[in-house]
C-alpha cells in the first residue's frame, strides 16, 4: 500500500522572444496612444495615457508566469502565476487516468502517435524542452488534451510508483 504523498513544485517559464516583441509593441503602443491623446484631445491626454499605461503594465505582468505543480497522493494539479501575484489552475486531474506519460524528446513511434492524436495542448513548462521536460495525454474538459510540464526528480519518482508501467516511458 502507498503512503499519503504531497509534493510542490515552481517553474518560472523563460522569456521568450515573442515576450520581448510583445513588451516592444506594448512600449510602441503606449507611446501612439500618448502622442494621439495630446494630439486630439489634449483636455483628456493625462487621464487617457494614465489608462493606457496602466493597461501596458498589467498586460506586461501576464507575461511573467510562474507554473506551480502540486502533486497530493493522485491527484495532480497545475496553477498558473502571473507577475508572482494572481493565481489561475489551468489543470486538476488524476495521475491515474493518464492514458501515457513520456518525456517529450521521446521519439518512439508510439509516444509520438500518442502525442499527435491529443486535440489540444497546455504547455506548463519552462519553454525550453529539457532533460526532465514530460508530457502526459488525459481527458480534461471533455477533451483529449497534451500537458507539457518540467517536473523535479522527486516528484517523476513519486509519479512513476504511481503510475502502471505501461504508462509510464521513463528517460532513455
Amino acid at each position: 500500500m502507498l503512503k499519503d504523498v504531497f509534493n510542490e513544485q515552481l517553474v518560472k517559464r523563460a522569456t521568450t522572444p515573442l515576450d520581448v516583441f510583445l513588451r516592444v509593441l506594448l512600449l510602441l503602443v503606449l507611446l501612439v496612444v500618448s502622442v494621439v491623446a495630446f494630439w486630439f484631445i489634449p483636455a483628456f491626454a493625462l487621464m487617457v495615457v494614465v489608462a493606457a499605461a496602466f493597461g501596458a503594465w498589467w498586460l506586461n505582468g501576464r507575461l511573467n508566469k510562474e507554473f506551480e505543480y502540486a502533486l497530493t497522493n493522485n491527484d495532480l494539479d497545475v496553477d498558473v502565476i502571473y507577475n508572482r501575484a494572481a493565481r489561475k489552475r489551468i489543470f486538476s486531474g488524476d495521475i491515474k487516468a493518464f492514458e501515457m506519460m513520456a518525456p517529450v524528446t521521446d521519439t518512439s513511434r508510439e509516444v509520438e502517435a500518442a502525442f499527435a492524436r491529443a486535440q489540444a495542448t497546455l504547455d506548463c513548462s519552462r519553454g525550453r524542452p529539457g532533460e526532465n521536460t514530460y508530457a502526459f495525454i488525459t481527458h480534461y474538459n471533455s477533451k483529449r488534451i497534451k500537458v507539457i510540464f518540467d517536473p523535479n526528480d522527486a516528484m517523476l519518482a513519486l509519479m512513476a510508483k504511481r503510475l502502471t508501467p505501461q504508462k509510464f516511458y521513463a528517460k532513455k
